[in-house]
């Protein structure tokens, strides 16, 4: 059989090559192609059976191979062989053996799809044209060829989710996806998948293993519609066919259940952007799956995560009986967070600032600056003898270094702002500007205000999500007008890198972005619905110079920033950036390699971390990873000096390492630590040891040391011992504080103990 006429015309250029590829595979397959060997379930031919296929009578090219005419079974060589080539189906059929009255020849015909449609040529094996042939074997289908198909399938494919239920055996959710074929083509093949996110192991009890340390390579297949599940890394799972799986034809619809643990009582707990790929073709979204693609949560059994749970959502009538306010005369000063003291207030006695209005300060810039990009004021040394006058100074009689006095005195025609330091000043300044929200008339008052906590911060993870320099000056300005004092960024996790350090280019070229990449050394994973390419907020970073832009805008707005790189757990990004440094300069330079390795390569250890990554822990016991903790800090500290926004805490994460994440680390073993107890013991002495090496890298560099609290866990809630830090102090960030888990007292266990909390 000849190809089609046009069909080349059609194929593009990389299409074409693919089809040179596919070619070549089979031929090398095909060579190597020995004697069949059959399935013992043996299957008797009949004329009349089910087999029987339309006769045809066109001379092919084939391979044949010879079976007794009595008795056969489908071949697994030729099965395997289909899967293997990238094609579209293979037809495995018998005909007469001329040559034998009592045997069968085994042919098959490789054929491609639209727009290729063509039998590829390996070997010229011509039988008599008048034969007929009479049993088919087996149809495997193979791949969707082109990448035309993949896209039409991604872009009309509409994928529902729903939940079930929850609580399903006391600790699973179940899930039903419906898929609706809208495209032109059938949905079918071998090599295709599906990639989704989950927070939660989907089919726990067949995917983990039994300790549940692991999930298993192999996956799980559904029973009846022949999807195999599997857990890929982090929350990034896929669904891909198997050899009987059939096809969904265009304009039908198929569901599937399975289930997952815990529970998802929400749209959110179902990331978007699941994508489609086929091997060889660039990767796509499923559109259905941008934005809208999970039903509504209308049954207790979806949105309650235990039989005991209380919680019901609101309904309309209830949220507007809960927020229904009644409207007062009384007018009200708004002032964010509410100041510690107003008096002197007298609403009919008002200062217009329509008109002339001068700030008269002696070296508080910044702070005028911040009045006057929002206001048409002027700036100046001295009062105007016509206008308003906005004063501001400073004012050591006031007892906290953030506090400030703030006066407005209609008779006087002026405003006067007076704190300890430039700080308290820019507080009053933000305070003014909360009330020159509501209008140009002020009210006569006096405020006196002062901060009621030292740390007011403010938690941007960057990393799972990443956002530009500008959203988060935007940030910051909201942070000032609340008067938050702390930016704790984020900036390194399992799921991105995102600050440029000088010298390790990796961090940065690898760990920034998320994609599906097929070859190593490329991208990270895509997770948390980042989709396969680098254009969503999975990817991206901060150059050095937009980092010193953030220190030095923060510095404007009197925010301390307090970066972020999450060790020895929630370090994938590092850990894959690394390994691509390592393989780059092994075979020159091998003592560059390890400079900054993060892990044993010996190691067999096994685990799985809250968030589903089984190699994210960097190993403790090496010398090169505090290195590369030394490496860090030193370039972090040298930015922060640079801006002008000089770093006092650095923050090491320390959270979530799981049990058993260096119980077979060969490195480990050399260190001979005097292990005694479960595994559990084991991570918390090797946790000890690396928070002290850092802690000892900070207090170098002239630095306080933060860490989630976890990560200062010696066990039972309890806190290291702190007298064996160096650090003038070391900060813990008490997330783990759920009442009816228990652990509500850790952050006063870490208070009473001298962190600070």
């Amino acid at each position: 059989m000849e190809a089609s006429p046009n069909s080349q015309n059609n194929i593009e250029p990389s299409e074409r090559q693919n089809t040179e590829l596919q070619r070549k595979t089979l031929i090398e397959i095909l060579q190597n192609l020995q004697e069949f060997s059959f399935q013992e379930e043996k299957r008797k031919i009949d004329t009349k059976s089910s087999f029987q296929v339309k006769k045809d009578r066109r001379q092919m090219d084939s391979v044949g191979g010879s079976v007794n005419k009595r008795d056969y079974g489908i071949m697994p060589p030729w099965n395997e062989m289909c899967r293997m080539m990238r094609v579209a189906f293979c037809v495995v059929f018998l005909m007469p053996d001329l040559s034998s009255e009592n045997s069968l020849k085994m042919y098959a015909c490789i054929k491609f799809l639209a727009p290729v449609q063509d039998i590829i040529h390996v070997r010229h094996f011509v039988h008599p044209p008048n034969v007929e042939i009479k049993w088919l074997i087996s149809v495997v289908h193979s791949q969707i060829v082109t990448q035309t198909d993949l896209n039409s399938i991604a872009d009309n494919l509409i994928v529902k989710v729903d939940v079930i239920r929850n609580y399903d055996n006391g600790s699973l959710h179940l899930i039903k996806v419906t898929f609706n074929n809208k495209a032109s083509k059938s949905l079918s093949g071998y090599n295709w998948k599906i990639y989704f996110y989950s927070f939660f192991i989907v089919e726990p009890s067949h995917i983990l293993s039994k300790d549940g340390l692991y999930t298993k390579p192999d996956g799980y297949t559904l029973p009846n519609v022949n999807l195999k599940l599997m857990h890929e890394n982090g929350c990034l799972f896929s669904m891909s066919p198997t050899s009987e799986f059939i096809g969904l034809p265009h304009n039908e619809k198929r569901e599937i259940t399975f289930s997952a643990a815990l529970w998802a009582i929400s749209k959110t707990d179902f990331p978007p952007n699941w994508y489609m790929t086929a091997n060889g073709l660039n990767a796509r979204v499923i559109s259905s799956t941008k934005a809208d693609f999970v039903g509504e949560f209308t049954s207790e059994k979806q949105w309650k995560r235990k039989k005991a749970d209380k919680y019901d959502p609101y309904s309309p009538s209830v949220r507007y009986h809960r927020y229904k306010t009644t409207n007062s005369n009384v007018q009200q000063i708004v002032v964010i967070p509410t100041p510690k003291e107003i008096t002197n207030q007298d609403h009919t006695k008002l200062l217009d600032v329509s008109g002339n209005v001068t700030i008269v300060h002696n070296g508080m810039d910044e702070e005028a600056k911040f009045i006057t990009d929002k206001y048409n004021f002027d700036i100046g040394k001295t009062a105007s003898t016509s206008g308003v006058n906005i004063y501001l100074f400073i004012n050591n009689s006031i007892s906290s270094s953030e506090g400030y006095t703030l006066s407005v005195n209609p008779s006087a025609r002026c405003v006067t702002i007076s704190g300890k330091t430039n700080t308290g000043v820019f507080y009053g300044v933000q305070s003014l500007l909360s009330l020159l929200s509501q209008g140009n008339n002020l009210q006569q008052m006096e405020i006196r205000d002062e901060p009621r906590y030292e740390f007011r911060g403010m938690y941007v993870d960057v990393s799972r999500n990443f956002v530009s320099k500008t959203v988060l000056e935007k940030l910051m300005d909201a942070m000032a007008m609340y008067k938050l004092n702390k930016l704790h960024l984020h900036l390194a996790d399992d799921e991105g890198w995102r600050i440029e350090i000088q010298g390790l280019p990796e961090l940065t070229q690898i760990g920034s972005k998320r994609c599906h990449s097929e070859r190593d050394g490329i991208c990270l994973i895509p997770q948390l619905g980042s989709g396969p390419d680098t254009s969503t907020s999975g990817s991206g970073f901060y150059s050095i110079q937009e980092y010193k832009d953030i220190l030095s805008y923060a510095k404007k707005c009197h925010i301390e920033v307090i970066p972020e790189i999450d060790t020895p757990g929630h370090a994938r990004a590092a850990i894959i950036a690394m390994e691509a440094r390592y393989r780059k300069y092994k075979n020159t330079n091998v003592t560059k390699a390890v400079k900054y390795r993060l892990i044993d390569p010996n190691d067999t250890s096994k685990y799985l971390t809250n968030q589903l990554f089984n190699d994210n822990a960097v190993n403790p016991c090496i010398e090169s990873t505090y290195v590369f903790i030394e490496k860090v800090v030193s370039e972090l500290k040298a930015m922060h000096t640079e801006a002008g926004h000089p770093l006092n805490i650095y923050h090491f994460g320390g959270d979530e390492v799981a049990k058993t994440a260096w119980v077979n680390s060969t490195k480990c073993d050399q260190l001979n630590f005097n292990f005694s107890g479960d595994a559990a013991s084991i991570r918390n002495e090797l946790k000890n040891y690396f928070t002290q090496r850092v802690a000892n890298i900070t207090f170098t560099h002239g630095l306080n040391m933060a860490g989630w609290e976890d990560g200062f866990n010696a066990g039972d809630g309890m806190p290291f011992d702190i007298s064996m830090y160096q650090n003038q102090h070391i900060y813990s960030n008490a997330w783990d504080n759920v009442w009816e888990w228990g652990e509500a007292r850790r952050a006063y266990n870490y208070a009473n103990a001298g962190y600070k909390v």
